[in-house]
């Protein structure tokens, strides 16, 4: 889970938990931004909004999201190009509980 940390240090993760001090995430200087660390299950986003499944969370085809322990999603975002950045850096934890830092926009 450490590895994924610090690989998810760019991503912009749409969340709202308490801010905690050790975070590898780099500011974007985007109004509003909140430091956060979030725990949750790596999830196929489409599967969760819509119920359209594939195995293995679309193999790396499909955008990935986390849902919390409280039941609300996030769409993980990574790179301010290609917003679907995080899928190589989430899909090995498809279906797995992991914690991960980024910003909360």
């Amino acid at each position: 889970m450490r590895m994924l940390r610090h690989m998810l240090g760019l991503a912009a993760l749409l969340a709202g938990i308490p801010v905690t001090p050790a975070l590898t995430a780099e500011a974007w200087n985007i109004p509003h931004e909140t430091a956060t660390i979030l725990r949750g299950r790596v999830v196929d986003a489409l599967c969760h909004l819509k119920g359209h499944c594939t195995p293995d969370c679309g193999g790396g085809k499909r955008q990935l999201g986390l849902t919390l322990a409280d039941g609300t999603f996030r769409l993980v975002a990574k790179s301010n190009i290609d917003f679907a950045g995080s899928v190589r850096d989430l899909i090995g934890y498809c279906g797995r509980e992991i914690e991960a830092d980024g910003l909360l926009i």
